[in-house]
């Protein structure tokens, strides 16, 4: 299925696109299932694969890209007949962005920030800003 999967996303994807899916898979999804039947892929080694790369600091969006590459490859191998079964993909929690304030405020454009925050908290704030 792999060399299926990347035979196809090579000749119907962007160059860069088919180079990212590649690099993905030999890098971080062959070293835990690349050597497994489909049928035999688990939510938990989607689990493994999330975690490693987690741990070795890679970011969100490539790890939800990693589990994306391997939705894909199910959805295919599905429509090409060589996978009967529920796609693991779908039973596991996608990881997701931290959003909300990043806690960094420009000086120029939060000018009454800095003087409401330094007036509240006296003269701590001379020392920081």
């Amino acid at each position: 299925m792999r060399d299926k999967y990347l035979l196809w996303s090579k000749e119907n994807k962007a160059f860069k696109t088919y180079q990212r899916e590649e690099e993905t898979y030999r890098l971080w999804i062959r070293p835990e299932i690349g050597d497994k039947p489909l049928k035999d892929i688990s939510p938990f080694d989607l689990e493994r694969i999330k975690k490693n790369m987690k741990e070795a600091g890679r970011a969100v969006r490539i790890i939800q890209m990693a589990l994306q590459v391997i939705r894909q490859a199910f959805n295919k191998a599905t429509l090409w007949g060589i996978y009967e079964g529920e796609n693991p993909v779908t039973k596991i929690k996608k990881p997701k962005k931290i959003t909300g304030a990043s806690g960094f405020y420009p000086l120029k454009k939060h000018k009454p920030f800095y003087r409401n925050a330094e007036k509240e908290a006296g003269s701590f704030m001379k020392y920081i800003f």
